[in-house]
Parts: structure tokens; C-alpha cells; sequence
């Protein structure tokens, strides 16, 4: 094995600017992780960080001020009859993007890999809520791809290949 991603969903990496919001977790310091990565290094194993940066956002989102970064603040219905919390962020809210900035700024430095996962994958509430109506005449796969892209550029000004796992169900490719 020569490629190893630490997953990060929540608050698990100890982000020094968002530290007061998450008073009760145990995340990993930068020193913890820069300490795994020389150990990964050392083996010939490339440690990929791999951070939710559009879904996966519930445990942000749950917490002011990032609450209003939601795409549905109060939640959606992924099947009917059963709610779930707000987990994607709203990618019309130039906010959204100044926290996926700011993460990876802090984040990335701690890593030697050349690549870092963004996920992207499962942003079920895209399109349905404030993005939606911020910008009425875009598909959910034109407000996906346009915050994807400006996600890219913020990784690669840190010299890093994005990685993702898939795009939302919901988009349509044409």
C-alpha cells in the first residue's frame, strides 16, 4: 500500500482559526499530523488529506455562525418522511468559500502529498434551497461545477492535484 487518505468529517483536524467553535473535540493537531506524515513518508506511503468541503458539512453547519452557510438551515428530506440536518454547504454564499479556503490554508501545509481529496460527493440538498434561489436560471450541475472549479483553484495555488469522490446524484452531465 503506497497511498493512504486520512479521511476528515467534522472538526477532526484542530483548525487553529475555528478552535472556540468546537470547545469539546479532539481532533489532530498540526504536529500530530505533520508527525503522520513523515512516518508515511519514511514507508513510501503518500498520505493524502481528504476533507469534506461541500457535503459531509453537518457538524459545521450545526454551529454558528456557519449555520447560515447551509444550503437548507433547516434541514432536507433525503427520502420522504424522514429529515435529516443541514450537511451542504450553500455554494452561492461567497462565505461558503472563504471556509473551504480557510480550511484548506491550514490544512494543506501539514501534508507533503501532491494530491488532496475534496470529496463533492453527496451534497444531497444542492439546488434545493438558497442556492436555488439566489440563481434560479442554473441546473444543480452548473452550481455544482461552478463551486467545484473555484475549489480547484484554491488547491492548485497550493501546488496540490485535487482528488474527489463523484459528483452529486442529482447532476446531469451534458
Amino acid at each position: 500500500m503506497n497511498h493512504l487518505q486520512l479521511y476528515m468529517e467534522g472538526y477532526c483536524f484542530e483548525y487553529e482559526r475555528y478552535k472556540s467553535f468546537f470547545p469539546y473535540e479532539t481532533p489532530l493537531t498540526a504536529a500530530e499530523v505533520q508527525a503522520l506524515d513523515r512516518y508515511a513518508t519514511e514507508r513510501f506511503i503518500d498520505l493524502i488529506p481528504n476533507q469534506n468541503l461541500l457535503g459531509h458539512m453537518t457538524q459545521w453547519l450545526e454551529r454558528e455562525p456557519f449555520s447560515e452557510l447551509a444550503e437548507c438551515p433547516e434541514g432536507y428530506e433525503l427520502v420522504p418522511g424522514v429529515k435529516f440536518p443541514a450537511s451542504t454547504l450553500n455554494v452561492k454564499d461567497p462565505k461558503s468559500l472563504e471556509l473551504v479556503e480557510n480550511l484548506l490554508n491550514e490544512l494543506l501545509p501539514n501534508f507533503s502529498s501532491p494530491f488532496v481529496n475534496i470529496n463533492f460527493d453527496e451534497p444531497f440538498e444542492l439546488g434545493k434551497g438558497k442556492s436555488k434561489e439566489a440563481d434560479k436560471d442554473s441546473s444543480t450541475a452548473d452550481l455544482y461545477l461552478a463551486f467545484l472549479k473555484k475549489v480547484v483553484q484554491i488547491v492548485r495555488k497550493h501546488g496540490k492535484r485535487p482528488l474527489l469522490w463523484g459528483i452529486s446524484s442529482s447532476c446531469t452531465l451534458k
